[in-house]
């Protein structure tokens, strides 16, 4: 179950980053400080310069998968849930606010998200007796 739930968490992540970076004003590439972001984490790396900031939002995935494959079955649906929820919820606010989907933004993502992780992380029947 974890092993495909843990490709839902890198996208989901991928996707909140994509759109930390796409949602931003032409003078952001010029100056980094002037950064619209909300996580005050992200914008105090991004304050310090893109040098600091690109290999930041490339290698936090990866350090993600990496814990979440290492850790303790219990630990791990913990961390694939923390993280998945935290970037749903950075994604779902540049689509609320930003793009200009407003609510409905924030509900088909919830919705789409919610039918990935159904169908990644419960298998049919069939396919968990197939996989034991």
């Amino acid at each position: 179950m974890t092993a495909r739930l843990r490709w839902v968490m890198v996208f989901v992540i991928f996707f909140d980053c994509a759109n930390t970076l796409m949602g931003q004003r032409a003078e952001f590439w010029r100056h980094p400080e002037t950064m619209n972001e909300h996580n005050h984490l992200i914008h105090w790396i991004a304050a310090h310069g893109l040098w600091l900031l690109i290999p930041f939002l490339l290698l936090f995935p990866v350090a993600a998968f990496v814990f979440v494959s290492v850790a303790p079955t219990r630990l791990t649906l913990a961390g694939i849930f923390a993280f998945i929820l935290c970037d749903y919820h950075g994604g779902a606010t540049w689509l609320e606010g930003h793009w200009g989907l407003g609510c409905a933004g924030f509900i088909v993502y919830g919705i789409l998200l919610a039918a990935v992780i159904v169908l990644t992380g419960f298998p049919r029947e069939k396919e968990a007796g197939d996989a034991a």
